[in-house]
Parts: C-alpha cells; structure tokens; sequence
C-alpha cells in the first residue's frame, strides 16, 4: 500500500483539510472588521493550511514525486507541515487577541485551534518517525554512492 494511503497519514491529512477549510469558510462570513490586518492574515493562513495538505495527498497520486524526482518525500512533508503549523498558530493568535468578538470569528478561531493541534500533532508524529525515514534514507543514500563508485 502506498504511504500515502496508510491510515494515520491520510487521517491526519484530511483532519488538517477539513479543519482549516472549516476556519476559512468561518473567517469568510465575518460581515465587518475594525482591524482588518490579523483577520486578513488569519484569513491568508487558513488558505494556506487548507491548500499545502491537500497537495501533500494529491500530488503522489498523480506521481509527481517520481517525475520530479523528490527522493525525500517524508523530509518535504515533515518541512511544509511544519511551515503551515507555524503560520496558521501564529496566525490564530493574532486573530484571538484581535477580533471583534463577532461568532463567526470565535468559531473561526476555534478551527483555528483544532487546526493548530492537528498540525503539531502530524509533525509530532512525523518527528518521532524521523529517525527511522532518515536513518531508511541515510542507508539508501549510502548504498547508491557505493553503487556509483563500484562502477
């Protein structure tokens, strides 16, 4: 079975989809802001959350990373999660401390959260794998090199 489609990634990947799809759409109905630049950024973040890991599930579907040959697809992964956990909690506390208080905003922070913890708990699970995936890779790395100067 491909990695892409093991349980805990594919959960994790559609969690994280789903929750700041739920916190963009949230953002979108807030009618009027006071201090628009958190919401708009909060807004950019959610976007971005909703975007980087449904890319992540598409693109070895459509083989993309044997055609642009990423050798280190778990390395990627772990980076972009990463990045996108770190702008959407950043942007989710910005929009928390600056918000008109409206329910359309406490949900969206509120998805905003969920979101946020999806995300850290994906690169959680993703660093206590590291090892293993790099140690795989650092072999694999190593085994072609003597290939190379074998020949």
């Amino acid at each position: 079975m491909p990695f892409f489609l093991e349980s805990r990634y594919f959960v994790m990947k559609v969690l994280e989809t789903l929750l700041s799809l739920a916190a963009f759409i949230l953002d979108e109905c807030v009618p009027t802001c006071s201090s628009c630049l958190p919401l708009y950024f909060f807004e950019f973040a959610s976007c971005v959350a909703v975007l980087f890991p449904l890319l992540l599930l598409l693109m070895p579907l459509m083989d993309i990373p044997r055609i642009l040959n990423i050798t280190s697809w778990p390395k990627l992964d772990f980076f972009i999660t990463t990045g996108t956990f770190s702008l959407v909690f950043l942007a989710t506390v910005l929009f928390f401390y600056d918000n008109e208080g409206t329910p359309a905003e406490q949900g969206a922070v509120a998805f905003g959260v969920l979101a946020s913890l999806v995300f850290l708990a994906d690169v959680s699970q993703q660093n206590r794998d590291r090892k293993i995936l790099y140690n795989d890779l650092k072999t694999n790395n190593e085994k072609s090199i003597k290939d190379l100067m074998l020949k």
